[in-house]
């Protein structure tokens, strides 16, 4: 809002008694500019009278308490309320109303005015009812507005904080404007009063200041509150700064050694843990005292175990920096080392002690830690144990970070192919196949410890039973998602290892466990793979590559799951039905789907359209619409690849 606007409103507000005055101090004030404005313009050069001839046919747009679009002409003044129309582009803007006015607002509006004083450069300088010898003006010219004080006459005064007469104030103030007590006051003001009871409470902020109607006293009194207050806060924040900006490295390096401690010794770390665990459901530590879990003053409690350190780590890593940095400090092996239930047993080789060294003692700790081992294997290969329960809570978390880490970016693609078969002193997935596939089965990455886990010999798969497990098992489809999706190297490995096939597997055998919603996520990551693998643009595996996955994932049981998971029952929610009909629509032309599969998807359709069950009564009608649109579309899908069939 301009100068003369600011005014003209402000003498509005001061003047709704008597009409007849402000349509006259209205037009006076229009006249003046039209006049100013006119004489002006001569004394440019020619091109610059052009261009002013030019902004004058721009005009500033009167607002309302409503809200008005802007024209393409129109300017906007300062102190509105401005919103963007994202579909159209337009703008529209509105003044602000007294509950949205801070209190520096509502005291400059409250100035009285009788008179505005427009000189020859825009500047306006208004004229306050009351103190002959003062004026409050705001620049039209800096950019910034700025109040200015003339005790000397009682002529009018033009100041802005950009201006000469700005200037000369700072000077005879003596450095006492290098503060802005109003901005000082607006900022402190959106602070809960709580807060600033800490400093005894915010001062007011007298009406007119900067005028004489406030005594040399109580500015100085005004001034020297705001000071002391203002820095006490920069000083808290200060302190706040120092204390909680923490250095990245020593972040990183401190999960990181909360992980290798408990690599080192699993099955102490596990029983601190469980003994932690347990003292907190007590509320004591055996001793009748509180647990002291913050007793370690290189981890905060909240990343004393590695449990904890895990789910702050996948925090940390969803910045990219923080990857990063994770991996570079050799953070990426141990995280990955945990999705194998080798790193939670002990090592069967003695610490520090030489493979040459045959003696009697080495072979008797050699033996003990081996039986140690073989005993923690064991455990961990019962889904009911407790011991199982825990591991399978700390695999979980440490899919989630991995997952987390490698998605960010494309730098970190190369992370999925790392081999940590030494690290770990094991083998990869086995079976046959091409040689190529035995290298790429005989490493260990983590996409391949990832795969394992969805291994079993089970087909009632009673583990998927315990919470622990289902955390698991979705929490690595999720870091697996994160490894192959985007990812041309991952996915030929990931072919390599029969990806497709494992979990295709994994997802019949949830199928038959009652739990459609883990296996609608399999078909979900099978979907996208599918989809990337089959757009002509996108970077995927090449050639042969691109047309065996494509193969492996639109193999009969993958066919089968989509049909499955887009029909009614138990377990099967409407999220899930949708999600699969999209799959059946992409998968229609290389499953080559019969009558069976199209009923099924009719029956659906018929279900969405009215006849269903208790689910499909309470959908919106909107909803269900998309819906029958949905099958509509995989029925089309369906056709079409039949009639290509036929021909």
């Amino acid at each position: 809002m301009t100068p003369q606007d600011r005014a003209l409103r402000l003498g509005r507000r001061r003047r709704r008694s008597t009409p007849s005055t402000t349509r006259l101090f209205s037009a006076g004030v229009l006249l003046l500019l039209v006049a100013l404005s006119c004489c002006t313009l001569p004394s440019l050069p020619g091109g610059a009278s052009r261009a002013a001839v030019r902004l004058a046919r721009a005009e500033e747009i009167v607002a309302t308490d409503e809200w008005i679009e802007v024209g393409p002409n129109d300017t906007i003044p300062a102190g509105l309320h401005v919103r963007i129309d994202m579909t159209t582009g337009k703008k529209m803007v509105k003044t602000l109303d007294e509950s949205e006015m801070t209190d520096f607002d509502k005291k400059r509006m409250g100035v009285p005015v009788t008179d505005v004083e427009v000189d020859a450069d825009g500047t306006a300088t208004v004229i306050e009812e009351e103190g002959a010898g003062a004026a409050a003006a705001w620049s039209s010219s800096g950019g910034s507005r700025g109040v200015a004080l003339s005790a000397s006459d009682s002529s009018s005064v033009s100041g802005a904080a950009d201006g000469e007469g700005g200037k000369e104030e700072k000077k005879k103030g003596e450095g006492k404007d290098d503060y802005d007590y109003e901005m000082m006051h607006r900022t402190l003001s959106n602070l809960p009063a709580d807060e600033m009871a800490k400093y005894g409470g915010l001062p007011e902020l007298p009406a007119g200041l900067g005028t004489p109607r406030v005594t040399p006293e109580q500015r100085e009194m005004f001034e020297g509150k705001m000071q002391e207050i203002w820095k006490q806060r920069q000083e808290l924040l200060q302190e706040i700064q120092e204390n909680n900006v923490a250095d990245v490295a020593q972040v990183i390096m401190g999960r990181i050694r909360v992980i290798a401690e408990y690599m080192d010794d699993p099955v102490g770390k596990r029983n601190e843990i469980e003994d932690a665990a347990a003292a907190a459901r007590d509320g004591s530590q055996g001793d009748g005292s509180a647990p002291d879990l913050d007793d370690d003053d290189d981890h905060p409690a909240f990343v004393n175990n590695v449990l904890e350190s895990l789910e702050d780590l996948e925090y940390q890593l969803s910045d990219v920096d923080m990857a990063r940095d994770f991996h570079t400090l050799g953070g990426w092996p141990l995280a990955v080392s945990l999705l194998s239930d080798s790193a939670h047993c002990p090592s069967s080789h003695p610490a520090g002690v030489d493979d040459d060294d045959d003696g009697a003692d080495f072979n008797e700790t050699a033996a003990a830690l081996e039986a140690a081992r073989h005993e923690c294997l064991s455990e961990l290969a019962s889904s009911s144990s407790s011991t199982r329960a825990l591991v399978d809570r700390i695999q979980s978390r440490a899919a989630w970070a991995v997952g987390t880490a490698v998605k960010n970016h494309d730098e970190f693609h190369n992370w999925a192919l790392e081999d940590f078969s030494a690290l770990l002193g094991m083998s990869g997935i086995a079976g046959g196949g091409s040689a190529s596939d035995e290298r790429a089965r005989s490493s260990v990455t983590a996409t391949s410890l990832l795969l394992a886990d969805y291994l079993s010999d089970d087909p009632a798969a009673a583990a998927l039973a315990t919470p622990s497990r289902k955390s698991r098992r979705q929490k690595g489809l999720y870091a697996l998602g994160a490894l192959v999706r985007g990812n041309p190297a991952a996915q030929r490995h990931f072919l390599e290892l029969d990806g497709p096939s494992i979990l295709a597997e994994s997802m019949d055998r949830s199928l038959e466990a009652g739990d459609a919603r883990f296996a609608s996520k399999v078909l979900a990551l099978g979907h996208d793979l599918l989809t990337g693998a089959a757009d002509p643009n996108a970077e995927t595996a090449a050639g042969k590559e691109a047309g065996a996955l494509i193969d492996a994932l639109t193999s009969k049981p993958w066919c089968d799951a989509a049909v499955r998971l887009s029909a009614s029952g138990p377990g099967i929610s409407t999220q899930v039905r949708e999600k699969a009909l999209e799959a059946v629509t992409s998968l229609a032309g290389p499953c080559g789907y019969g009558e069976e599969e199209r009923g099924s998807v009719v029956k659906s359709r018929v279900e969405w359209l009215g006849g269903g069950g208790e689910e499909d009564d309470y959908l919106d009608p909107a909803y269900r619409n998309d819906l029958v649109a949905l099958a509509d579309a995989a029925l089309g899908a369906i056709d079409k690849g039949n009639e290509a069939d036929a021909r």
